[in-house]
């Protein structure tokens, strides 16, 4: 069981009259974790595929840095515009794995 589970039904247990106000500061932190984690593994992602390589270690660190930066700017806009509703699963991609 994740830290974040246990904090969350030893804040919120049953017999307490009211919700803790640490549960607004922890849903705040898994959410804020949630998209900065999407957006950083999509940006590295896509610039391995920029740069068509096969692990970004290889790649000079300017060149990575800028493509990555680059990746994670556009990732968060679309992010901040349209959340998940854009997203979707390639379906190749899927079918190779089920």
């Amino acid at each position: 069981m994740s830290l974040t589970k246990i904090l969350k039904s030893t804040l919120n247990h049953p017999h307490s009259k009211k919700k803790s106000p640490v549960l607004g500061y922890i849903e705040e932190f898994e959410d804020n974790s949630f998209w900065s984690e999407l957006t950083s593994r999509l940006a590295q992602r896509d610039a391995m595929t920029e740069l068509k390589a096969n692990n970004l270690h290889d790649i000079d660190m300017e060149e990575r840095i800028k493509s990555i930066s680059n990746a994670e700017e556009k990732w968060s806009k679309e992010f901040e515009t349209f959340g998940l509703d854009r997203i979707r699963t390639d379906k190749t991609q899927h079918d190779a794995l089920h």
